[in-house]
């Protein structure tokens, strides 16, 4: 399905960053469903936003913490 490498990156932020981060994703118009989920499942206290593209498909996922 192609989250494998998102999954893998959202499991270890807790591991390689600090109390602040930014992480940004490219994806494939159908995945910000599932991705977002599992950030949400995954991190604590976090901000999300998708982003479209040109187009108008999900293209951009941001997850911040403050």
């Amino acid at each position: 399905n192609g989250l494998y490498f998102y999954k893998k990156i959202i499991d270890n932020i807790p591991y390689i960053t600090k109390d602040k981060y930014l992480v940004c994703f490219e994806i494939g118009y159908t995945q910000s469903t599932a991705i977002v989920d599992y950030a949400k499942q995954k991190l604590n206290d976090i901000n999300i936003s998708v982003q479209k593209d040109y187009s108008g498909k999900d293209r951009f996922i941001f997850i911040d913490k403050e």
